[in-house]
Parts: C-alpha cells; structure tokens; sequence
C-alpha cells in the first residue's frame, strides 16, 4: 500500500513538474502560456478595447487589429520587448531581448488574454524560449534564474494591463 500511494505521489509531482518550463515558466502543449479570462463589471467591450489597444501601444513595438466576423468579441495583439540579463556578470554582450506577443480577446464586461510566442533575440539569431540554452548544462544556473526573471516581468506586464483594462470610462 505504501508503495502505491509513494508511486500516486510521485507520478503526480512528475506531471506538475512538466507544467513548467525550468520550474519557472507555464507550458501548454509544450509551449510558454500564461492565459486566464477576466472579469470587469460594468465596462463595455468598446472601452476594454480603447484600454487595451492603450496599453498596448505605451508597451509594445507593433499593435496588430484582429479582424472578426463576430461582433460578440474584438481582438487585439502586440510584440511587446524588453531586455534581460542572461549570464553571469553584467556585460554587454549577456544581455537579450525577450520578446512575448500579448493577445487580447474582448467582449462585454470580460478579456480573455494570452502571452505566447516568446522569441529570445540575441546577436541577430532568434530562438524560441523552450529551446534557448536549454541543453547548455555549463550554465544552467543561469538558465534558471533567467527564466524566473522573465516570469516575474511577465507578472509585472498583467498586473499593468489588468489595471489599465479596469478603468472605467
């Protein structure tokens, strides 16, 4: 009976333990997603989407207008970019851009929005973020702490937006 419930417990921190890239990350699919659909009483879907498109263009390089057949829902998107160290010491030559593409889909009084596609720019070469330096073992203590600093900036980005999309008209 031990033996089971030991094997139940361990196969479940196995699973948990694939939900995420490096232990920082969230995967879906094998790829980096943060997503969740929230709600805003009593703002219109016109004045989430002037919030967000706001949001966008202070945040991001490139706002993309999604065209839909639905006029339940208007969606939106940017690339947004920022810089973050990756290495051991602060050189020039460590630091890359991270660049995850926002999407936002609207409708009355709720958002759905979805970070995905991150791109790692580095000396003109890009990478996906699941494979960047992800079998270089020389350094995977950076790898580490490179990804959670990526998750906390991410954080940092849909805290703003939530509160910029819950402003009332």
């Amino acid at each position: 009976m031990l033996k089971i419930i030991t094997i139940l417990l361990f196969s479940t921190l196995v699973c948990n333990a694939q939900n995420k890239l490096l232990d920082a990350l969230p995967l879906k699919n094998g790829k980096v997603l943060y997503s969740s659909v929230l709600e805003v009483k009593d703002v219109s879907k016109d004045s989430l989407h002037l919030h967000a498109k706001k949001w966008l263009l202070n945040h991001s390089e490139k706002v993309e207008e999604i065209a839909t057949n639905d006029n339940k829902y208007k969606e939106i998107s940017g690339k947004v970019s920022f810089k973050l160290l990756w290495g051991p010491n602060d050189f020039k030559e460590y630091y890359v851009t991270v660049s995850p593409t926002f999407y936002f889909k609207i409708r009355n009084e709720r958002y759905l929005y979805k970070v995905s596609d991150f791109i790692i720019l580095q000396s003109g070469l890009t990478a996906e973020i699941e494979v960047y330096q992800i079998s270089n073992n020389k350094y995977t203590k950076y790898n580490k702490l490179f990804y959670q600093n990526i998750d906390q900036r991410i954080h940092t980005y849909i805290t703003s937006f939530e509160t910029a999309l819950e402003q009332k008209p």
